[in-house]
């Protein structure tokens, strides 16, 4: 038994600080199996020549043809290795320790053959808010699909051509999202091509380059926060309403509500007009 972890995706943030934090999450699958790592990442000479990346700046790569870039960046990586689970990794990704222990259990429950392929991932928005793991079934009509780690038995994702015919055949508004791209792995029409599990989980996005070591309140406050600013680091909209037209919180007010529990501090309303007040004691 190989696991292959594919790094893909833009190099992000303070690459030592990545590869320390990931560093407890190899050792531990390398008490199971062998673990090769490999980079396919958007500079490296492995990445190969993706037909959907346009070479543009990082926020068009995201936000412009996103989701076909990263799934045929993993796919490609899956292609040029040969390891019986792939994981799909991105340097921008922050593992709290629990959240190493989501992708270890994951990993022994499909080389027990339980399951066939994990999605993992956080969500702020649709009530799965620091969750350390919440299990639910993926099926092809699932919605919200966690994609910042992946790991998978390759005997049972799709071929790789089909997911390559799949993407050239959406149209691009449709395939943006790597959310919703990456359920093209294990989808096929209304069937799954094997049993998938989500797991809602501390992985946090990395937001920040750090020039000292982060602790992990510190990783998932900026991730936090970069919800309420705009890449560009203007402010969001201040203004929120409901179907009726009547003003309501911030979305995000839940994410703050929880991180500023964690951190036993009182609670406060995020401010639009101070927007980082919400981080202060």
């Amino acid at each position: 038994m190989k696991i292959s972890m594919i790094y893909t995706g833009d190099v992000r943030g303070n690459h030592t600080w990545m590869l320390r934090n990931h560093l407890p999450l190899v050792m531990e699958l390398q008490k199971l199996c062998e673990v090769e790592t490999l980079d396919f990442t958007k500079d490296s000479d492995k990445r190969g020549d993706n037909p959907y990346d346009h070479k543009e700046p990082d926020i068009k790569y995201r936000r412009g043809e996103g989701g076909a870039v990263q799934l045929w960046d993993f796919v490609h990586g899956v292609d040029n290795s040969n390891g019986d689970i792939v994981i799909k990794m991105r340097t921008d990704i922050w593992f709290e320790e629990s959240a190493v222990n989501a992708v270890v259990e994951s990993v022994k429950k499909i080389i027990e053959g339980d399951i066939d392929a994990v999605y993992l991932g956080s969500d702020w928005l649709n009530g799965h808010h620091g969750q350390q793991f919440e299990i639910e079934e993926m099926t092809p009509a699932t919605k919200l699909t966690p994609d910042f780690c992946i790991v998978a038995r390759r005997s049972a994702l799709r071929s790789s051509d089909k997911i390559r015919q799949q993407i050239a055949d959406t149209k691009v508004q449709k395939r943006r999202s790597g959310n919703k791209t990456f359920r093209w792995l294990m989808t096929e029409g209304r069937e799954m091509t094997g049993v998938t599990k989500m797991i809602f989980c501390r992985i946090w996005l990395i937001r920040k380059f750090y020039e000292d070591w982060p602790e992990d309140w510190q990783v998932c406050r900026d991730y936090i926060q970069s919800y309420l600013v705009t890449k560009e680091g203007g402010m969001e909209k201040k203004n929120f309403v409901d179907k009726d037209g009547n003003r309501v919180d911030n979305p995000m007010q839940v994410a703050v509500d929880w991180w500023r529990k964690m951190l036993e501090y009182p609670p406060m309303k995020i401010d639009m007009d101070n927007i980082e007040r919400w981080q202060s004691k």
